[in-house]
């Protein structure tokens, strides 16, 4: 992917992947993972850009809040419509509604990724000290995960593996699986 592609361009790419919304569904909902940011750490990560305590600080300071409040009740309200009939309403007029839902929810994630690429932009940043993009990446999703207190078991790690390596073009998600596991220090 090109390294100046924005956020969002970067994020569209990546979760067209093979198996990659699949693996970011599993992630945010078994495992409580902002998929944003997520993608953010990689995005970073292909920038060899290392994810610094006081961006990730301020990264989760507004995702966290925004996540709660604007797209996670559009999402729930969306899944809400889907999974619920009602007699009352036409299947056209419920199925138009949750469309309407989707598109809120992806413009909410949307300014989401704009306003994480701002605080990349305004922060100094640390390259990876002549590390790697991808000892970038795995730093920056390890950090993530551990400020925000998700525990990545062998099942995430095949979801993780999935997402980074659509986020680098490079190979397979197998290939992965051994640094993902030493990076967040996960027994076998």
């Amino acid at each position: 992917m090109p390294a100046t592609a924005s956020f969002w361009e970067f994020s569209l790419r990546t979760y067209a992947g093979p198996k990659v919304a699949d693996a970011c569904l599993k992630l945010q909902d078994d495992y409580g993972v902002d998929v944003n940011l997520l993608l953010y750490c990689c995005w970073l990560g292909t920038r060899r850009r290392a994810l610094e305590p006081e961006l990730l600080e301020r990264a989760l300071g507004f995702s966290r809040p925004w996540s709660e409040n604007v797209v996670a009740p559009l999402r729930h309200a969306r899944r809400w419509l889907k999974s619920h009939d009602s007699a009352l309403l036409t299947t056209q007029t419920v199925t138009t509604l949750r469309d309407r839902f989707k598109v809120l929810e992806l413009a909410g994630e949307r300014l989401q990724q704009h306003a994480l690429e701002a605080l990349s932009a305004e922060s100094d940043g640390d390259s990876a000290a002549g590390g790697s993009d991808l000892t970038a990446t795995l730093g920056n999703v390890r950090g993530y995960l551990e400020a925000a207190g998700i525990r990545a078991d062998t099942a995430a790690l095949e979801h993780l593996a999935v997402v980074v390596t659509a986020s680098r073009d490079d190979g397979s998600a197998a290939s992965l699986l051994p640094a993902l596991r030493a990076a967040l220090a996960v027994a076998e």
